[in-house]
């Protein structure tokens, strides 16, 4: 009877211990599904997110039910860039341009690189004419438009790299994200 209730224990123990192994399994390998969802969604080059999150975010503003925007923003002369510094600075420029819009906007709003040299910001609880106004604002302060000019969306600031100051600039417009 010892014998039978000690081996019995023993089952008991292993079992526990198997369940507990599984716990810590299912524990480890959610988190490694959460990472490599990261890596799915994220730009490797920039850490930007990919076009692909754009659906998500899609949901997220349906479930919101509040106003966003869209501001698509292309780097002008970016093939000049990798032409006349080499592609590693290019590289430089667009790891820049996604930390640059990541610190200029909110940080609930997402930079996305929607491929090359194209990005995106979505702002969430945002309309596009507090959008536009923004960075309509942003240029009038640098001095950069006449009265009664009306401007693309641009963002400008320079890039040092490898001892060189490289202009860069951005432009694009704004919509709802809908």
């Amino acid at each position: 009877v010892h014998e039978t209730l000690a081996v019995a224990l023993d089952r008991v123990e292993q079992k526990e211990l198997e369940i507990e192994y599984l716990k810590r399994s299912k524990k480890e390998l959610t988190q490694e599904i959460v990472e490599l969802k990261k890596t799915v969604i994220r730009d490797a080059l920039t850490g930007a997110e990919r076009r692909e999150a754009l659906p998500r975010h899609e949901e997220r503003r349906k479930v919101s039910g509040k106003s966003w925007s869209l501001l698509e923003l292309d780097t002008d002369r970016f093939k000049e860039i990798n032409d006349t510094y080499g592609h590693s600075a290019g590289d430089a420029v667009l790891k820049a341009i996604a930390e640059h819009l990541k610190e200029t906007f909110r940080e609930g709003d997402a930079v996305v690189r929607l491929g090359g040299d194209e990005f995106a910001v979505l702002l969430k609880d945002a309309e596009p004419k507090e959008v536009l106004n923004k960075l309509i604002g942003e240029t009038k302060k640098r001095g950069e438009l006449e009265d009664g000019e009306l401007p693309a969306p641009r963002i400008e600031f320079t890039v040092e790299w490898e001892g060189n100051k490289i202009p860069v600039r951005l432009s694009g417009g704004v919509t709802e994200f809908a």
